[in-house]
């Protein structure tokens, strides 16, 4: 099974690179470039490619995706000129491999090992939308972004029809995947998750070093060794909070970052450079379609260079005096905030924007969850906000060119604050409603914002006390290493970030602890089995077969954690079979309702809905009394399969 794991992951490397890596070098970016930026092009492609399918009416599958996935770049590659604006040298490439292999060794760390195997499943939350979105997308042949559900393949009978919007740019890779390999929604999710946080978060990092610092080559080392140390991103997006598009989104936005840096170059010269402002559009439309709040995120992070930058052109051009200059910048801002005022006001991000999140914190606590780098998992991480201090003064009073980097930080925090440790206000949405108030996907911004700086602040405590460059360096590398060494410890218990996250990471994925279990996944495996594949199957959600059809591919009706009962949109026939099954016997509204959605069986797990009404808030007892009710001597069904309290029942067609 792990040997379908690692291939899955190969294949998702080869698919997510080699078409981009084509397409740049046809645009003269560097081989180097070409690398670090790939996934960007292809997630947009792949992404494009699913949408127009969707369009024309054309099935989607690895097959008739692939095709044009590999073969546009390839063309576009034989056509252009791909010159090299820039060599690559062998140190390059060292220093890819390096990071590459940092990558890869914190993901099987971190990612791999507490997972209850390759197909393992986090039950939590959304989670069960996104297994089930996928294998919606593999067994419909339908991945267009714009035209999202859990039932594509089967409409008729959703209980809250109506397919739309979502940013799929992470499910439709997945889905790739297990239809190239055929392998299960979890297994290709899996795999997903580990090529971005192991090899693209790492070339990421690379890449915004690299541009910020091109005159550094040693921050490039350091960098390789300290950007997995810090538990807010990624891993407590995919261990403690698994929040999988968002966290693949994340670990993108820096490359995005990197080449607006690029596009509009910091030391001098032309204002724009044209060069590479093509890979910024593209990764933008890459961010839009793993997560949209990404982009706010990367706002964020370059709004003080963009202002610094506004400030420097305005200096070269002579444009009046410096009171002048900072009214300019200050005109911008405020043209920055209007806009961003507009997008507050657009009406489908509402949802998002007026999404409640309570308080963690309050003030003073949240003061002190930011001085001591705890913010994401309760556990301080001392070494982290010393080395954010020592990285700040270096930039502010050795780099002012870089200072920027500070700012970008600053502002994080501030909405980290307002967000974790204010109370309910509008302003508070307005800062923070576009990551729906969540602190912890502020906190991974925050993380990722700093990491430049924590690298310059390795380095500054190396100069206190060597003055020859390679004495900086080899100084800094070992601080580096012991620090990584002492953060990531195997035997550091719960009582630290990284113990605390490995152990909630081996939890939230232990079969024996989630609600869909292995004997449960035996089971429903025998039922795919014994029934027609075609069959549709009435299930209760809510003790663990909501996530059955992303696991296995079987038929369920009911797909999702949703509040039945108290939301808009469900349909008659399932408000009826909810409360009302029991008596199919004798109630002909109940026996119409179950012939208009085709139904042949009834599935029922382990029942345990003193637990789940306490994890499941959604639950109500009350509203599936139609179906929790039925036993073998219920009218109307048949006992087919019966194993450890499981069961299948025929629905007798009478």
């Amino acid at each position: 099974m792990w040997v379908s794991f690692f291939c899955t992951y190969a294949f998702i490397i080869l698919m997510l690179f080699v078409p981009g890596f084509l397409f740049f070098r046809s645009i003269s970016f560097s081989k180097l470039y070409s690398v670090l930026f790939a996934p960007l092009f292809s997630i947009s492609l792949l992404c494009l490619i699913g949408i127009l399918f969707g369009v024309i009416g054309v099935s989607a599958s690895a097959i008739s995706v692939g095709i044009p996935l590999f073969l546009i770049p390839g063309a576009i590659f034989l056509l252009g000129k791909h010159r090299d604006t820039e060599e690559t040298t062998r140190s390059d490439w060292l220093i890819v491999g390096l990071y590459a292999l940092v990558g890869f060794l914190a993901g099987v760390y971190l990612y791999v090992l507490p997972l209850d195997g390759p197909e393992s499943i986090i039950q939590t939350y959304d989670n069960v939308f996104h297994y089930n979105v996928i294998q919606s997308f593999v067994e419909s042949g339908a991945w267009s972004t714009i035209n999202v559900d859990a039932y594509l393949a089967g409409q008729a009978f959703d209980p809250f029809p109506g397919a739309g919007f979502y940013p799929a740019g992470w499910h439709t890779i997945s889905a790739f995947a297990s239809s190239a390999l055929q392998v299960n929604a979890p297994l290709s999710a899996n795999a997903t998750n580990f090529v971005f946080c192991s090899l693209i978060f790492p070339f990421s990092i690379l890449a915004t070093i690299r541009t910020i610092f091109p005159d550094k080559p040693s921050f490039l080392v350091i960098g390789s060794i300290t950007f997995p140390i810090q538990a807010a991103f990624p891993w407590s997006l995919y261990d403690l909070w698994p929040l999988l598009p968002n966290a693949a989104s994340f670990c993108t936005c820096m490359l995005v970052a990197s080449l607006f840096l690029l596009s509009v170059e910091s030391k001098g010269g032309k204002l724009i450079d044209l060069r590479y402002l093509p890979g910024f559009i593209l990764g933008l439309l890459s961010l839009a379609l793993l997560q949209p709040n990404s982009v706010f995120s990367l706002m964020v992070f370059l709004m003080p260079f963009v202002l610094w930058k506004f400030y420097r052109y305005a200096k070269q051009k002579r444009s009046g005096s410096i009171g002048k200059r900072f009214l300019y910048c200050a005109i911008f801002l405020l043209a920055f905030f209007v806009a961003l005022f507009a997008l507050f006001k657009l009406p489908f991000l509402q949802a998002t924007i007026k999404y409640y999140w309570a308080p963690l914190y309050s003030p003073i606590e949240c003061l002190k969850s930011i001085a001591t780098w705890s913010f994401a998992t309760s556990f301080p991480e001392f070494q982290i906000p010393l080395l954010i201090l020592v990285g700040c003064c270096f930039l502010i009073l050795k780099r002012k060119t870089d200072s920027w980097l500070v700012l970008s930080l600053l502002s994080g925090l501030l909405i980290f604050f307002v967000v974790a440790g204010t109370p309910e206000s509008p302003i508070k949405h307005f800062i923070g409603g576009y990551w729906y108030c969540d602190p912890y996907r502020i906190a991974a911004f925050c993380s990722i914002f700093s990491t430049p700086i924590i690298v310059a602040g390795l380095y500054a405590l190396s100069s206190l006390f060597f003055r020859r460059k390679n004495a900086i360096l080899t100084c800094s590398v070992s601080c580096s290493i012991a620090l990584a060494g002492i953060t990531l410890a195997p035997n550091i218990g719960t009582s630290s970030s990284f113990g605390n996250l490995k152990a909630s990471g081996r939890g939230i994925n232990s079969a024996a602890w989630n609600y869909l279990d292995n004997d449960e996944v035996g089971f429903i495996e025998e039922v795919k089995r014994a029934i027609p594949s075609t069959s549709l199957v009435i299930n209760q959600p809510f003790d663990g077969s909501m996530y059955a059809f992303g696991k296995t591919g079987i038929e369920l009706y009911y797909r999702d954690n949703t509040a039945y009962g108290n939301v808009e949109g469900e349909t008659a026939e399932s408000r009826t079979i909810r409360k009302g099954l029991k008596d199919i016997s004798g109630n002909s509204d109940v026996k119409a309702a179950v012939n208009s959605i085709g139904a042949s069986y009834v599935l029922l797990l382990k029942p345990d809905f003193m637990n789940i009404g306490m994890y499941y808030s959604n639950y109500v007892q009350e509203e599936w009394v139609g179906v929790d009710d039925i036993t073998e001597q219920t009218p109307g069904f048949s006992l087919v399969l019966e194993r450890d309290g499981m069961k299948l029942y025929k629905i007798d067609p009478s």
